[in-house]
């Protein structure tokens, strides 16, 4: 019987310390066509940001950060410490300019120009999603995609508009 209460006690214990989160995340690509759209095309198209990587990081416990990967539905479940501020980032804010470069490298045509390095360095400083004090147990927001460069943060679209 006190092997029971001991058991009781340690789950007691080492439940206090984190909560369960849910997040889901969504991948906005706006309308980026040439024709008119309906209003359906207009609002842009939603889909479940599937099996991408994101850096949950807790700014007064660093070393408690995780790097979870979403499901093929855009979701993750799991445990996180309690009342500790997280900001979430895409794992590809979390690497070198120099990774990020290698991974984006495209070959631009005269429609694209490179993003310079402070740009980067800021849109690496903007976190995702941040959750005050894991007030909640369910997260849901979204990453968006830009037209004809989609998620690559490395170059932008200057050409023309489709008419």
């Amino acid at each position: 019987m006190k092997f029971f209460y001991l058991l009781l006690l340690i789950f007691f214990y080492t439940s206090c310390g984190t909560q369960k989160l849910m997040i889901h995340v969504d991948k906005w690509q706006p309308y980026c066509g040439g024709a008119r759209p309906t209003d359906e095309q207009a609002k842009g198209e939603k889909t479940a940001f599937s099996n991408e990587k994101f850096k949950l990081h807790f700014k007064d416990k660093p070393s408690l950060d995780l790097i979870i990967t979403l499901d093929e539905k855009g979701n993750w479940n799991g445990k996180i410490p309690k009342n500790l501020s997280c900001a979430i980032f895409r794992l590809d804010k979390t690497i070198s300019l120099d990774q990020l470069h290698k991974k984006y490298t495209v070959d631009l045509g005269s429609f694209y120009s490179k993003i310079d390095e402070k740009e980067l360095i800021e849109w690496q400083s903007q976190a995702d999603f941040i959750l005050q004090n894991n007030q909640s147990k369910s997260v849901n927001f979204e990453v968006s995609a830009n037209c004809f460069v989609g998620l690559n943060p490395c170059i932008r679209y200057i050409g023309p508009k489709p008419q």
